[in-house]
């Protein structure tokens, strides 16, 4: 409880947040708490509730079955459907959280944005769009995420998210698919979303692909002229850097010779 307090105190999160993740997660299984799961538990926070996303309020069925079922289909854990779910002072509170949660697992697919808008306004409620909302739920996520991660961490020891929480924080702050979370792990923003997605059609955006590829080729999926040049330094820097990486955490030639007894 003192770690929950302190997280609560020193993480500028909500109190009523870290509650309803703890009441969200305490129950959970800890092999169920997967990237789907750690979205979903975000969108229960006070700070994400606050963040405005379209919904048409007098669809009744059609919004809120597709949204907890996509969740569902994602295999987020029982007992963080039944919070989403849980009565708030916004009758749709809801509905708007499992959409919020489908929002940031479309937007680190491989689909191009106008896809997710239309998927996410098809029962209308978005006359100006969703590509903003999108956005920016998916930005606030980011920030709230490493506050899920610590809760679920705290509730049960022994769970070790750091990894997932690193790659599952570039994924959602770049939208892209795991394929290509080592390059936006090093290149982050410096590439835009198109920038990313024109390269996996290329089939261009792992550190392997990268390596060999010509700057002819890769250019092709950048921008024209001096800023196209800029990106494609950042490309090969990204590689070397994981390649200096990937040889820190490889062992060191052993100084003993093998024991003999």
């Amino acid at each position: 409880m003192t770690q929950l307090g302190y997280l609560a105190g020193e993480g500028g999160v909500e109190v009523e947040s870290i509650t309803r993740l703890v009441d969200a997660l305490a129950s959970a299984d800890p092999n169920s708490i997967n990237d789907p799961t750690l979205i979903a538990a975000t969108q229960l926070t006070v700070e994400l509730d606050q963040t405005l996303f379209p919904l048409n309020k007098k669809s009744t069925q059609k919004e809120p079955q597709t949204w907890a079922h996509e969740l569902q289909l994602q295999g987020v854990a029982p007992s963080v459907m039944q919070a989403l779910h849980r009565a708030t002072m916004e009758r749709h509170s809801g509905t708007l959280r499992a959409k919020k949660a489908v929002a940031c697992l479309l937007w680190i697919t491989d689909r191009p944005i106008a896809e997710i808008e239309q998927t996410l306004t098809q029962f209308g409620g978005a006359p100006d769009g969703a590509a903003g909302p999108i956005r920016a739920v998916s930005t606030r996520s980011c920030d709230l995420l490493p506050a899920v991660t610590r809760v679920a961490e705290i509730l049960h020891p022994g769970l070790d998210l750091a990894e997932r929480r690193a790659r599952l924080l570039t994924r959602l702050e770049v939208g892209v698919p795991a394929s290509a979370v080592d390059v936006a792990s090093q290149v982050g923003s410096r590439l835009t979303r198109g920038d990313y997605h024109r390269l996996l059609r290329a089939g261009l955006c792992s550190i392997d692909a990268i390596e060999v590829a010509s700057d002819e080729d890769i250019l092709t999926c950048l921008d024209d002229g001096r800023r196209g040049l800029e990106k494609l330094d950042e490309l090969r820097r990204a590689v070397r850097a994981h390649r200096e990486q990937e040889r820190e955490r490889a062992p060191g030639t052993p100084i003993l010779p093998p024991y003999e007894g």
